[in-house]
């Protein structure tokens, strides 16, 4: 079987060889295969840290120009920004209150702008903040909605009108492994990515066959702030494979969709297998 070393693994018959597990080995990921029609350009927001930072910083290296959102974490933006154009990358930092939907309609014009037209959006930003059935409150839920589904809506019709009439592009939304298999907590949060999932394979048909959408459903992959580190390790134990990821393994994911032209519609669970557990298994604070 033919290696898979742009990924950073090596898979050999049915069993794959150990991931490197520190992540710091870096592939030559400008080998990798996309689209000629695709422009080299992405838009990730919630750039400036965690998972987004990586992903920014994976498109980099495989020789995307990549405009960072943020949304209060300037400082971090720019420290990605100034990571990229070290690297030899076009970069930029653009602000932007995605619950505010005049900030979320001129984002992708702004990106447009500052870099050309945009072939891949990473709707990354999200509010993930905890509520039950019984307190959550009308502020909450609209705050969840706004920022997590409205705003990807709105984003995917700004890139999908400004793409060329000759480009393709592709859309990728990050989700949660829990809208498979969704528990009682976080109501507003898992509804409002439930619906981010039914968004991503309604606007999979839409914008064929220009534009490809998918999602990746990350499981455990950092500390939230109501963790301690202790907490997320026990979580992280408590799945099938005994971990969980991480926001390189993310990125990798990102551009191991941007490389399959004939996967729309689909969600890719980075989880240690976290779904399969189902809705009634109780996890540790999230």
């Amino acid at each position: 079987m033919a290696c898979l070393h742009w990924l950073g693994l090596a898979l050999t018959g049915c069993r794959p060889h150990r991931i490197i597990s520190s992540w710091n080995h870096r592939p030559m990921l400008h080998l990798l295969p996309l689209s000629e029609a695709m422009p080299r350009t992405a838009l990730v927001t919630g750039a400036g840290r965690r998972i987004g930072r990586a992903i920014a910083l994976a498109l980099g290296e495989a020789r995307f120009s990549v405009a960072v959102h943020y949304g209060t974490s300037r400082t971090e933006a720019e420290e990605v920004v100034t990571t990229l154009r070290q690297s030899g990358r076009n970069a930029v930092s653009l602000q932007a209150d995605l619950g505010r939907e005049q900030d979320t309609h001129r984002l992708m014009q702004d990106a447009t702008d500052a870099l050309g037209p945009i072939g891949v959006l990473i709707n990354n930003a999200a509010i993930f903040e905890f509520d039950a059935w019984h307190d959550a409150t009308r502020d909450s839920w609209d705050r969840h909605m706004e920022t997590n589904l409205r705003a990807p809506l709105v984003l995917a019709q700004s890139f999908a009108r400004l793409l060329p009439a000759t480009a393709q592009g592709a859309v990728i939304n990050m989700i949660d492994q829990r809208v498979w298999a969704p528990g009682a907590g976080f109501i507003s949060y898992t509804v409002a990515k439930s619906g981010l999932w039914t968004l991503t394979r309604t606007l999979a048909l839409a914008l064929a066959p220009r534009i490809r959408v998918n999602a990746i459903g990350p499981g455990p992959a950092a500390p939230s702030k109501r963790q301690t580190p202790d907490q997320f390790a026990e979580q992280c134990r408590s799945v099938p494979l005994g971990h969980g990821t991480n926001p390189d393994e993310i990125a990798r994911a990102v551009l191991f969709l941007l490389a399959l032209p004939s996967v729309t519609g689909q969600m890719l669970a980075l989880d240690g297998g976290q779904h399969l557990q189902g809705a009634g298994i109780t996890t540790l604070v999230e």
